[in-house]
C-alpha cells in the first residue's frame, strides 16, 4: 500500500491519501471521487510554498552577497580609517611640536621685550647704541602710535614684535567716534569743544559738565606750524625730538609731571647747543671725552684748569656792541670735579654777571646790571644756567670762569678735574622787556608759530572760551600780555581772570581800537572770555611776527591776536611764559557768574 501526507509545515493541509480502499484515506473503490481534488489542491499549495521558499532563498542569497560586499567595503574603510588615524596622530604630533615652538617663540619674544629696556627714535640709533644680540625698542614715526622691538643681529635689525601704544589705540577709537558724533549734532547750541592737553584728550561734548571724549585729533584742536623739529623733556626726564608740525608735550624733567603743550618755537628750545662762536680760552686744557648730554646738539667740551696760578676761563665772542641793550645767555654744564663757575656776559669785567654754585643751586649776582640768574638741575648730573640783564658798557666776549669751592678764581688745577661744557645761546635785544634767553630771526619765529583756532564752530553769534595755562616765572608781571580784539556793531564781551572783570562792554567801544591788552600774571593760570556778535567768531592762540597785526579781526571777528606761550621776542611786548594746558570752547554766551564757575 502506497500513501502520501501533505504536511502543514510545507504548505499542505496535513491529510494523508492511500491507494487502498480505506474508508478515510483510500482512493480505491470510488474513494478517488471525493478525495482526488482535495489531494491535488494540497499538492498545488505545497508547490506554492516551495516557490515562496525558493524566492526567499534567492533573496537571502542576494542579501548574503550584499552583506559580503558591505563587509568587504567595511574592511577597506577600516583600513582607510586606520590610515587616517595614523595621519591624525602624526599631525597632532607635528602640531604639538609647533605649539611647543610657538610657546618658545612667545617666551623668547617676552624675554626680548623685557630685555629691550632702551627706546630710540630710529632703528639706526638703536643699532648704534647696542651690541650683537641685544634687544631695543623703536618708536614708530611720526605719530608714535606703535612700539617696535628689534634684535641687533651683527649690525642688522631683526624685527621681533610690534605693539600699539595707547595713543595708537586712541587714534583708531577717535576715527570711529568722530564719524558717529559728526552725525549727532544736537541741540540749538551745538556741541562744546574740550581739549585737555595734560591728558592729551580732545572731544566734543553736549554740556560744560560732560567729560572729555575721544572724538578729535590733535590737528583739529591745535594746529602747529613748525618747519623744523624741536626738543622737549619727556616723562622719563630725557630730551626727545618732536617732528615738524607736531604738538610738543613737555614734562617736568625732575618729577615727570605733565606740563602741557609747550608753545615755544624751535628757536627757544632748551636743547644744549654746543656752538663755540670762535671761542678762546686761558689756562685751560681740553682733554676731550666730555659726557654726552641727552638730546644735546654738538659735542661737549671738557675744560680742565691747568697748573698755572692764573684765572682759568673760556670765552665766546659777542659779535656786536651791547651797551644799552638787553643781553641774555644760557648754557649747559656738568661738574667733573669743580662745582662753581662765574659767568660774565659782556666782557672780562662785564656788568651782567653771577657766580653759580651748581650743586647748591645758588646764583649770586656779581654785577648791578644783572636782572636774572638761575641755575636748574637736570637729569644725569647736568645743569642749565640762565643769565640776563641790561648792559651798561660794551663788551665783546662771554666769559666762563672756573672757581674753587671757596669762590676763588686764582688757583692751580690738578689738570684732571674740570667741567663738561656745552657752549650756550646768546640773545641781544633792543629793549629790556622779559629777560629770557632765546635765539633765531623774526622770520624763523614766524615759521615756528603755533596756532589754535576756534573758527565759528556751529554757532557764529555767541561763544565762550575757557583757557588754562601754566605760567613760568621770569620777567615783570606786565610783560605777560594777551591782546584781544573785536569788531564793532552790537558785540558784548566779558573777560574774567579768577573773578576779576577786565572788560564788560555792551557795544565793544572800550576795546581801544578793537583790541584790549590785559596783563597776565605768573601766579594766575585760568582765564575765560565770553563774546556775542552778529558775525563769525575766531580765536587764535599763536605767535610770530605777523600775528601781531589785527588782520584776523576783520569781517566782525573777535580774535586773540597773539597769546604767546613761550620765551621769545625781540623788542615786542605780549609774551606769556608758560604752557597751554586746557581749552574749552562753548558756542554760546556765558554770563560772568558762569565764567567764574568754570575757574
Amino acid at each position: 500500500m502506497a500513501s502520501v501526507t501533505y504536511p502543514t509545515e510545507m504548505g499542505g493541509d496535513g491529510k494523508t491519501y492511500t491507494d487502498d480502499a480505506d474508508p478515510d484515506t483510500g482512493m480505491a473503490n470510488g474513494g478517488h471521487q471525493t478525495r482526488l481534488i482535495p489531494a491535488m489542491a494540497g499538492a498545488v499549495a505545497m508547490g506554492e510554498y516551495a516557490k515562496s521558499q525558493a524566492d526567499a532563498a534567492s533573496s537571502s542569497a542576494s542579501s548574503a552577497a550584499n552583506d559580503a560586499a558591505a563587509a568587504e567595503q567595511a574592511k577597506n574603510e577600516v583600513h582607510v580609517d586606520q590610515d587616517t588615524i595614523q595621519a591624525a596622530v602624526a599631525t597632532t604630533t607635528e602640531n604639538a611640536s609647533l605649539a611647543s615652538a610657538y610657546a618658545d617663540t612667545a617666551t623668547n619674544m617676552a624675554d626680548a621685550v623685557a630685555q629691550a629696556t632702551a627706546t630710540y627714535t630710529g632703528v639706526g640709533s638703536g643699532l648704534g647704541a647696542t651690541s650683537d644680540g641685544d634687544y631695543f625698542r623703536v618708536i614708530s614715526a611720526p605719530e608714535a602710535q606703535r612700539i617696535d622691538v628689534y634684535r641687533n643681529d651683527s649690525g642688522s635689525a631683526t624685527l621681533i614684535a610690534e605693539y600699539y601704544t595707547r595713543g595708537g589705540v586712541d587714534a583708531r577709537m577717535r576715527d570711529q567716534v568722530r564719524l558717529s558724533r559728526s552725525l549727532q549734532r544736537q541741540g540749538d547750541l551745538g556741541q562744546s569743544l574740550h581739549a585737555d592737553f595734560l591728558l592729551q584728550a580732545y572731544g566734543w561734548t553736549d554740556s560744560p559738565m560732560d567729560g572729555v571724549q575721544h572724538a578729535l585729533s590733535d590737528s583739529e584742536v591745535i594746529t602747529v606750524l613748525r618747519a623744523s623739529p624741536k626738543w622737549v623733556w619727556d616723562a622719563r626726564g630725557k630730551l626727545v625730538e618732536v617732528p615738524v608740525d607736531t604738538p610738543a608735550y613737555e614734562y617736568d624733567p625732575i618729577t615727570g609731571t605733565p606740563l602741557g603743550v609747550l608753545n615755544e618755537p624751535h628757536s627757544t628750545n632748551e636743547i644744549a647747543e654746543c656752538n663755540r662762536w670762535d671761542a678762546n680760552s686761558s689756562d685751560l686744557l681740553f682733554p676731550g671725552n666730555g659726557d654726552p648730554f641727552p638730546g644735546g646738539n654738538g659735542v661737549p667740551v671738557r675744560v680742565v684748569p691747568n697748573a698755572e696760578h692764573t684765572r682759568h676761563f673760556a670765552r665766546q665772542v659777542n659779535p656786536i656792541d651791547v651797551e644799552g641793550l638787553e643781553i641774555a645767555y644760557s648754557f649747559f654744564c656738568k661738574p667733573q670735579g669743580y662745582t662753581r663757575i662765574q659767568v660774565r656776559v659782556n666782557g672780562y669785567s662785564g656788568d651782567v654777571a653771577a657766580s653759580i654754585d651748581l650743586v647748591a643751586g645758588e646764583a649770586t649776582w656779581t654785577a648791578s646790571s644783572t636782572v636774572k640768574a638761575i641755575v636748574t638741575p637736570l637729569p644725569e648730573g647736568f645743569y642749565r644756567v640762565e643769565l640776563s640783564g641790561v648792559a651798561t658798557s660794551n663788551g665783546s666776549w662771554v666769559h666762563l670762569f672756573i672757581q674753587e669751592a671757596d669762590g676763588s678764581m686764582d688757583f692751580a688745577g690738578d689738570e684732571v678735574s674740570g667741567i663738561d661744557l656745552y657752549w650756550g645761546q646768546l640773545e641781544v635785544r633792543g629793549s629790556a622787556t622779559s629777560p629770557i634767553w632765546t635765539e633765531g630771526s623774526s622770520a624763523a619765529r614766524e615759521a615756528d608759530g603755533v596756532r589754535t583756532y576756534a573758527d565759528g564752530w556751529e554757532n557764529r553769534r555767541q561763544c565762550s572760551v575757557f583757557l588754562d595755562v601754566a605760567m613760568k616765572g621770569g620777567g615783570a608781571n606786565d610783560d605777560n600780555i594777551v591782546t584781544l580784539g573785536a569788531g564793532s556793531g552790537g558785540e558784548r564781551m566779558v573777560i574774567s581772570k579768577r573773578g576779576q572783570v577786565y572788560v564788560a562792554s555792551p557795544d565793544g567801544n572800550s576795546f581801544a581800537g578793537h583790541n584790549f591788552s590785559p596783563s597776565l600774571y605768573p601766579d594766575t593760570t585760568t582765564y575765560a572770555f565770553a563774546y556775542e556778535e552778529q558775525g563769525r567768531f575766531d580765536m587764535a592762540i599763536n605767535q610770530g611776527e605777523s600775528s601781531r597785526t589785527l588782520e584776523i579781526m576783520s569781517d566782525k571777528r573777535m580774535g586773540m591776536a597773539r597769546l604767546t606761550l613761550g620765551n621769545q621776542h625781540t623788542g615786542w611786548s605780549g609774551v606769556m611764559n608758560g604752557y597751554l594746558r586746557r581749552l574749552r570752547y562753548y558756542p554760546y554766551y556765558m554770563p560772568l557768574a558762569e565764567l567764574e564757575a568754570l575757574q
